[in-house]
């Protein structure tokens, strides 16, 4: 017996199984708790080897606790027993405060908070069992403080598993077990982590842990506990349930980073989330935040108060240091991070953890991860999937990073096609994204194609010119081409054509014909066709917007003309007309005088109208960006009597000058990141947005390189004059002279101050700084919301002082006085910081100025409700009066020729006459999030800079190699080095600048830097290829090199760098292929060796860009014999490596005859005998080699790669025993199974598809280091006569080392490799076999009979279902809750087996098979109901066959004549259906039984209904033969075993069933304790409505929640009266209850009115409180006490209820949704309307427990209210294609008939 119970005792071996993980860093101990099992020879008590039933006894007995506690009571170490998820567990005291207890849960080893009330006293047996987990320290390692997160990774997938260890000490009374666990340390050690000690001295470092000293005494181990470090608490706070893969799920996409980084929320937990928000907000809310401790140790679980001011569940990102610190957590069920104040975190209670998390961490299946994408990337993946309801299909989990791979499917289209494209494009800068705008459809899945009519299919554009950019040639510049002006926006935006429009001309005519009559189809590109309905005429057109809800913006890509259109209006475009490149690109007029922007441009089309017919000459000056990143050519347009820039210097003359202002596309209500740059007032002050700081930085080096190009000073300005001045950052930036006397005053438009400057500080503004004219005005006024007119000086000065500099969020609440979004008056704007409201603080600090001056005057100048407006001579003197409106430009279109896009009919007015007053589309859409607000932490983005391109021509060039990483990737540099030199000494003088802090989170993949060489920490230009947590990864654009440096090793390139073209080409070898699979080290060595250190004659014959580098990468040719020489070599290599292949043998066995006749040292790996072992060979340095290499290439995922395996393929294979990645190749591959062998070692094992990634290319052509043997003269027919003769044969070659020769190869076909055969010159194996084997020949047949003989009778394979995992599912045949059965939602599958059923029906009938059947044997049968074959399983044998029908459950007595023999290939699908009874109650003969009506509720409850199915346990069933699953049934969120709990009727002496009682047959069963009597629940103790099925009443609505839950009120005003006259009695003379249970009825008081009420109790809240729900009109109340309730009289009892609860019949939850914004409109419809209802259908409400009833609505008017929703209403995709293919089907028929 052992010393102390439960405690095993030293040098005892056992194995455990681990539950949960602990890391003391104080200590640098590892503490496990783990259930233990000692090994059978080993146990202390022979009699309690198992006692698993033992504690199920113990946890059924302390479920009756002796008493709960009675206000603070018990001390520190007292047992007691704790409730916790409504079950007690056994507990020990560690500390007490006030109410509340520290306790430590002692069968689980978790520390626990909880309540007084929580906590009861239990009996002195209950505590005779030891705990049930001991914790355990492993043994003999030391850990460190720092842990990778791959370490932390293994220990968090520690719990579940089982392991081996021995038992090295058991200290008491702490009951610490120091356990030995081998496989755990080698592991710890070998990351790193922890290393080994000796046991003495691990023992003395354990017992002065426990001794040290602490800041609480600690005698207990639990105490112990609570002090641990949190460290591995992801999986002890928050629970995530792990997904099944490669299943299909309803998801909301919380928030979207980019396409690999993506937070899905499964939508079936939507509700829930709902509620427990709800809860957690309505607690803490109400909690005294004073008293509350809060947590501080990173990683732990918190409440955090969100910037909407909701409470969420979170995670602490890092310390708490302080309380007035702030703080980063991780809003775990979003996927966002938020910094917030210390202040608003507080401690979670447990009962918040229960629900699990369900947003999951997600990227987009088949994306690159390391893909860089730009902002229009993100942006379209946040408008397609941010917040929106999708179908996810999660296909691969990967470790360690905790992320899912999903697919993401709207109605019609995959989302990741787009992305897929994007990645694959390898000209980045002629991509065009193919993701449709608004609908879209993927005709992959539908399996047909569209092609016009009348033209042939299969036809594509001849050249794949991007239609951004038509004349390539025509852009350059200096380019000159006769045009015309097809649309006019501004003088600095403007279309031209070209004059000669033959081309376009004719395409027009092919457009109108092909598409008068062409059908609706889905647009699938962003470049269409549209109809313009102002001339009804067809033109190619490019959405560049969205506009809610049905409309797009279109641009006509051949007049440059927009308009906004219906989505009916286009249609896709047929290739065969984008053959011709757009006809029309964007200009704007250079060297424009400064002047009034609505002057020059009305001068300008004067120009324009007056020219146009005389012709006019477009001049390319230079190609510059625009606002929104397109191509934009500068160009002067020239006439017969001169140029644009002198007629307009002439006309312009004399009128004021002025920047040109744009609405930069605020929108009302939307939220914007703003810096504030000045500040007048609260009235008057102005910010630059966030988003355009890359315009500024690029309106600012246009500046400085044109002030540094002019050296002349002026001395005199005019009022009005436009100018370039030095504001006080010492930067030049834009100005307008505002005074010239005194002295000079400049307004800086892009800060929105006036400042008075020197004579040196100030220029007039280049003409020639085209950018920096062009670019609007930065600076946008601005005014405080709901702030009084009248603030004194000192509010204003404190305001300004706050927030000039600093960053802030605005939401525009208003306008101006003019009620449009204008500067002139400044937008109203609410400001915040954080959690703060600056327009709040700015009102107290008002509040609080005039209580000490006047507190009369607090009302009135607070009551003042105009709005405020701007300074009118500020705004007079510097802001244009028509800028800033959210509308469109007007524009002017002009095509004297050929009538254009915008031509309309003479009279009619144009849209800005006929509609002054329509919204514009940030009006219409308040609520749509914008791409800004979706990110609001985001840095701002890194100025568009780039190298200048290095001029290359097809000439031979003399180069030398400078960076060589293979021959499709190398570097080389020219012999000039002057330009290397300057640029390198330049680098040094700016890398050594301070860093500005920005910089490196604005820098983003594909822009230029400089950059820290490692090596000898110089400065050097550089090019982001990729962005990683803390480094970049660069190449240095002078050299080649490749380089991960720090975020702080990188600095800003000047545009004096940025002029020099990089110093070294990318080039690529022309014959070089990209595959690289058969190039070996040799072939690399001997390319390094040609071109290394030699100069080279290059020409140039193609040039692509780099996808990851995004540079130049010319392909080339070498003049050098011995390079073309080498490439001849590698190209027969190669074709011989293929001919291998294709003759069966893998590229990892490419020279199988090279051992041959070799005497070989080698070890035996793996034996399975003299015909099949392996051997390898001794070299163990090349072993380590390839172990390294493959450690390497084992982390680089392919989530494609496992789709293509096949038998025989080489790949790397993880062993998750060493967890190690080796060399491997596929034997066979099944579903998610693949068997492999490791090549290197000869071990076979089967591992998940997802252990396995694709070999680096270096690997595939070294051999393996093992290889397949066998001894010559035995083969497979060899058979060892005992297990001890093969265990000697194996004993005597394994661990040595041999002599081997091979004299023949031949190919295993199960392995695919090559087997040698060994020569036994030893003898060796001739002495083994004369000893211990014979040959199969006399007894063979003898044998053979024998096994025939008792081979097993054929039989279905079991349900593949798995134990507590939930699956979907439909009842089919259901007796009862204790008989039905469930089928799998796999149609397919299914129907696979029914026809293959119908084939082998029809074979003749065999009598023999009938008369050989007995029960339990699988067959054929003919279902008697439809005369159709099913499969099934004989239950009886008598006159007939008594069958069942294993893919439904159904049973029929089947003829003899109606079976028939079951094919091999039906039975190995496993069966469609799955035998059920409930979990949780006993059968009818024991413990209890069902009510009478139970069967037809339990009947009427889940047929026809989605169920989710959960297998809790399988036992056999003795009447059908077949397992029967006990199971939890769920009905949407309801749980059905929790409703039948009304129908159980308990026995005498037995407890009310809960969730965890054994079901029927139990294995063992104990003696119980007499329990005491339970009051059973009753049913709904209320009649039922006084309605029936299809009776139509009058009523009106009460209660309105959404068109699925409302409740409908007979117009009985007597009977209301009556009713309301009793209850008042009632509580006058009725005792409250001494309990209530839910379902419970009684009279309550409402508490809005203080009226009494019949009542039914829906749940127990907080406190002792009750959710109500009262019956005679829908309402509900949360948190009526019990001294708020009434026991109901009989008369109250026996009346009808007033109300009775409906949904609206024709919509199925588990087949649509709603749209937002249905339950308003549904409010609308029923509010005080009499209706006539329509009982269609009636069922029961999960929740309530009443009946609901579906019904068809009519109000007064004579409106169906069903009808009227159907607009609200959204099928699911699966639901409108069933829909759809019935009209097809419909419509066919009747054309046939």
């Amino acid at each position: 017996m052992c010393s102390v119970p439960g405690v095993p005792i030293a040098g005892s071996q056992v194995s455990v199984v681990v539950s949960r993980v602990e890391l003391n860093q104080s200590a640098g101990l590892l503490e496990l708790w783990v259930t233990l099992h000692q090994d059978t020879h080993q146990v202390c008590d022979q009699k309690h080897q198992d006692t698993s039933h033992v504690y199920e006894k113990m946890h059924q007995d302390i479920q009756l606790p002796k008493r709960v506690f009675c206000g603070p009571e018990g001390q520190r170490g007292d047992l007691c027993l704790a409730n916790v998820d409504e079950r007690w567990h056994r507990a020990r005291i560690v500390s007490v405060h006030d109410q509340h207890y520290q306790v430590f849960l002692i069968d689980t080893g978790r520390p626990h908070r909880a309540a007084c009330r929580e906590l009861a006293w239990g009996r002195d047996e209950c505590f005779i069992l030891p705990p049930e987990v001991e914790c355990c320290i492993l043994a003999n390692v030391v850990c460190a403080e720092n842990w990778p997160e791959r370490a932390l990774n293994f220990l968090r997938s520690l719990p579940g598993k089982e392991f081996h260890g021995l038992v090295l000490h058991a200290l008491m009374p702490e009951r610490n077990i120091l356990l030995d666990l081998p496989m755990i340390s080698k592991h710890l050690c070998k990351e790193g982590v922890a290393k080994k000690i000796l046991t003495s001295d691990f023992k003395d470092l354990v017992l002065k842990s426990l001794s040290l000293p602490r800041e609480e005494p600690v005698t207990s181990r639990e105490e112990q506990s609570s002090h641990l470090c949190r460290q591995l608490d992801d999986e002890c706070s928050f629970f995530c349930p792990e997904l099944s893969l490669n299943t299909y799920a309803a998801v909301r996409v919380t928030e979207a980073v980019h396409p690999g980084l993506l937070f899905c929320e499964l939508l079936v937990f939507s509700k829930a989330f709902c509620l427990l928000s709800d809860q957690m907000n309505l607690e803490l809310n109400a909690e005294a935040s004073a008293s509350e401790s809060r947590p501080r140790a990173a990683r732990t679980a918190c409440a955090a108060l969100g910037g909407d001011g909701r409470w969420r569940r979170a995670i602490l990102n890092h310390n708490v240091r302080s309380e007035d610190a702030t703080v980063e957590v991780f809003f775990v069920d979003e996927g966002k991070t938020e910094v917030i104040q210390a202040a608003n975190i507080k401690d979670l209670e447990p009962k918040f953890l229960r629900m699990p998390v369900a947003t999951y961490r997600c990227s987009l299946a088949g994306i690159c991860d390391a893909w860089q994408w730009e902002q229009k990337d993100l942006d379209k993946l946040k408008s397609h999937t941010l917040h929106h309801e999708l179908v996810g299909r999660f296909e691969c989990h990967l470790l360690p990073e905790d992320r899912y791979t999903v697919r993401l499917y709207t109605d019609d289209a995959c989302i990741n096609d787009y992305f897929t494209d994007k990645t694959e494009a390898t000209d980045q800068t002629d991509a065009r994204p193919s993701f449709p705008h608004n609908r879209f459809q993927n005709y992959d899945a539908v399996n047909c194609s569209y092609s016009p009519k009348g033209l042939p299919q299969n036809t594509a554009p001849d050249s794949n010119v991007p239609l951004d950019t038509p004349f390539c040639d025509s852009l350059k510049v200096g380019a000159n081409v006769n045009v015309n002006i097809s649309s006019i926006d501004t003088a600095n935006r403007f279309w031209c054509q070209r004059s000669d429009r033959n081309e376009l001309d004719v395409l027009m005519s092919k457009l109108q014909v092909h598409y008068a009559s062409a059908p609706p189809a889905p647009l699938l590109e962003h470049i269409c066709v549209a109809r313009n309905p102002d001339n009804n005429t067809w033109y190619r057109a490019r959405v560049s917007a969205n506009q809610p809800p049905s409309e797009v913006h279109v641009t006509f890509i051949d007049f440059g003309i927009s308009k906004t259109l219906s989505l009916w209006e286009l249609h896709p475009i047929d290739p065969t007309f984008l053959r011709l490149g757009a006809q029309a690109f964007p200009c704007a007029l250079a060297n424009l005088p400064p002047a009034d922007v609505s002057c020059a441009n009305q001068e300008f089309r004067m120009f324009v109208e007056s020219a146009q017919s005389d012709g006019l000459q477009c001049v390319v000056k230079a190609v510059e960006a625009d606002e929104e990143g397109g191509v934009l050519s500068v160009v002067e347009l020239q006439t017969q009597t001169g140029g644009t820039s002198r007629v307009l210097a002439e006309k312009l003359a004399g009128k004021p000058s002025a920047f040109h202002h744009s609405h930069h596309r605020i929108q009302r209500n939307l939220k914007e990141k703003i810096r504030v740059t000045h500040s007048e007032t609260v009235h008057c002050f102005y910010a630059q947005l966030d988003r355009n700081t890359q315009l500024l930085e690029r309106v600012q080096s246009d500046i400085e390189k044109r002030i540094h190009e002019s050296s002349a000073m002026i001395s005199s300005f005019a009022v009005g004059d436009l100018c370039v001045a030095r504001h006080t950052n010492s930067r030049w930036q834009r100005g307008q002279v505002v005074e010239t006397f005194p002295q000079l005053k400049v307004h800086f438009v892009d800060f929105g101050e006036m400042l008075i400057v020197n004579q040196v500080d100030i220029q007039l503004f280049p003409q020639d700084a085209v950018a920096a004219r062009i670019l609007p005005v930065l600076a946008i006024p601005l005014a405080l919301y709901d702030i009084p007119n009248t603030v004194p000086p000192e509010i204003n000065d404190w305001f300004s002082a706050k927030v000039v500099g600093n960053m802030f969020t605005m939401s525009v609440e208003g306008s101006g006085q003019q009620g449009a979004l204008c500067q002139e008056s400044g937008l109203q704007v609410a400001l915040c910081q954080g959690l703060d409201s600056v327009n709040a603080q700015v009102k107290e600090k008002i509040i609080d100025f005039n209580k000490t001056s006047s507190a009369s005057n607090v009302v009135e100048q607070l009551s003042i409700t105009e709005k405020p407006v701007m300074s009118q001579s500020l705004m007079e003197a510097h802001v244009d009066k028509n800028s800033v409106e959210i509308t469109d430009t007007e524009m002017t279109e002009y095509a004297p020729d050929k009538p254009s896009p915008a031509e309309t009919a003479p009279d009619k007015p144009s849209p800005a006459e006929t509609a002054p007053d329509k919204p514009s589309p940030a009006e219409t859409a308040p609520d749509k999030p914008s791409p800004a607000e979706s990110t609001p932490d985001k840095p701002s983005p890194a100025p568009n800079l780039a190298y200048k391109t290095r001029l290359v021509t097809a000439q031979r060039q003399l180069l030398y190699a400078s960076s060589i990483t293979s021959p499709d990737y190398f570097w080389c540099q020219s012999s000039d080095a002057d330009d290397l030199d300057q640029v390198t000494e330049l680098a040094q003088v700016e890398g050594h600048a301070v860093q500005d802090p920005l910089f490196p989170l604005q820098l983003r993949p594909h822009q230029p830097c400089l950059a820290l060489y490692k090596s000898d920490q110089q400065w050097y230009r550089a090019q982001v290829v990729c962005k990683n947590q803390s480094t970049f990864t660069v190449v240095f654009v002078d050299f080649g090199n490749e380089e991960d440096v720090r975020y702080e090793d990188v600095r800003p390139l000047s545009a004096e760098l940025l002029a020099v073209a990089p110093q070294a080409l990318l080039f690529h070898l022309d014959g070089a292929e990209e595959t690289q699979q058969h190039w070996d080290e040799a072939f690399y060595n001997a390319f390094v060796s040609l071109i290394e250190g030699r100069a080279l004659s290059i020409t140039v014959l193609d040039v692509t860009h780099h996808p990851e580098t995004q540079l130049p990468q010319y392909t080339v040719q070498i003049h050098d014999d011995a390079v073309h020489e080498l490439m001849q070599r590698f190209e027969a290599n190669e074709s011989k490596a293929k001919t291998q292949r294709d003759g069966g043998s893998t590229v990892l066995y490419s020279s199988p005859n090279a051992l041959l006749n070799k005497r070989l040292a080698v070890f035996v790996t793996f034996n399975s005998g003299p015909a099949h072992f392996w051997c390898q060979h001794k070299d163990s340095d090349k072993l380590n080699k390839i172990k390294e290499i493959c450690k390497e290439g084992g982390w680089v995922e392919d989530p494609s790669f496992a789709n293509s395996l096949s038998p025989g393929s080489p790949c790397l294979a993880l062993d998750l025993k060493d967890n190690t990645w080796y060399r491997a190749q596929v034997i066979s591959k099944e579903k998610d199974q693949v068997s492999v062998v490791f090549v290197d070692y000869g071990k076979e094992t089967d591992i998940q598809s997802k252990n396995v990634r694709q070999i680096p290319t270096s690997l595939m052509t070294v051999q393996p280091q093992a290889f397949l043997c066998r001894f010559e003269n035995c083969d497979e027919k060899t058979q060892w006569l005992s297990d001890e003769m093969c265990t000697r044969f194996v004993s005597a070659l394994a661990e040595r080392l041999h002599e081997a020769r091979a004299v023949s190869v031949e190919h295993n076909e199960k392995f695919r490799v090559p087997q040698y055969v060994i020569k036994d010159d030893t003898g060796l194996f001739e002495t083994l076999k004369s000893k211990f084997c014979q040959q199969q020949s006399d007894g063979s047949d003898k044998k053979n009979n024998e096994i025939k003989g008792t081979q097993p009778r054929a039989s279905f394979m079991s349900v593949q279902i798995q134990k507590n995992c939930t699956i979907a599912a439909y009842a089919t045949c259901v007796s009862g809750p204790d008989f039905f059965w469930c089928q799998l939602c796999d149609d397919a599958e299914l129907d696979k087996v029914h026809k293959q059923a119908q084939v082998e029906g029809e074979v003749p009938l065999d009598m023999d098979f009938c008369n050989a059947l007995v029960p339990g044997d699988p067959c054929l049968a003919l279902f008697s109901d439809d005369h159709t074959w099913y499969r099934a399983q004989i239950l009886s044998k008598s006159i007939k066959l008594k069958a069942v029908f294993i893919d439904y459950g159904n049973e029929d007595d089947v003829g003899f004549q109606d079976v028939r023999p079951i094919s091999a290939a039906l039975l190995s699908v496993p069966p469609r259906a799955f035998f059920c009874l409930l979990n949780g109650f006993k059968s009818q003969n024991h413990n209890g039984s069902w009510d009478q009506n139970a069967d037809q509720f339990f009947h009427d409850l889940i047929v026809d209904r989605l169920l989710k199915v959960t297998p809790v346990r399988k036992f056999p069933n003795t009447e059908t033969l077949l397992p029967q699953y006990a199971v939890e049934l769920e009905v949407g969120t309801a749980s059905v075993n929790l409703q039948m709990l009304t129908f159980w009727k308990n026995g005498a002496s037995k407890n009310v069933p809960h969730s965890e009682t054994t079901a029927v047959p139990e294995e063992q069963s104990v003696p119980a304790k007499a329990a005491e009597p339970v009051v059973p629940i009753r049913p709904v103790p209320f009649k039922s409505p006084d309605v029936t099925l299809y009776q139509t009443v009058l009523v009106h609505a009460s209660c309105i929640v959404d068109p699925h839950f409302f409740w409908c009120q007979f117009d009985s005003g007597e009977e209301e009266q009556r009713l309301l006259k009793l209850a008042e009695e009632c509580s006058h003379t009725q005792p409250v209850p001494t309990t209530l249970d839910k379902g419970a009825a009684c009279l309550a008081l409402f508490p809005e009115d203080q009226r009494w009420y019949r009542a039914l109790v829906q749940a127990k809240t907080l406190h002792h409180s009750f959710h109500i729900v009262f019956i005679d009109y829908g309402n509900e109340a949360v948190d009526v006490t019990m001294r708020d309730t009434r026991v109901l009289t009989q008369s109250l009892l026996e009346a009808h209820p007033l109300a009775f609860l409906c949904a609206l019949s024709g919509f199925d939850r588990l087949r649509g949704r709603w749209d937002d914004g249905t339950d308003e409109s549904f409010y609308h419809l029923l509010l005080d309307q009499q209706l006539k209802v329509k009982i269609v259908d009636q069922e029961t409400n999960a929740e309530l427990g009443l009946p609901q009833y579906k019904v068809e609505v009519e109000s007064e008017g004579g409106c169906d209210i069903n009808q009227c929703m159907r607009q609200f209403w959204k099928e699911s995709a699966d639901q409108t294609l069933k829909r759809k293919y019935q009209d097809f089907e419909s419509a066919t028929m009747t054309e046939t008939e």
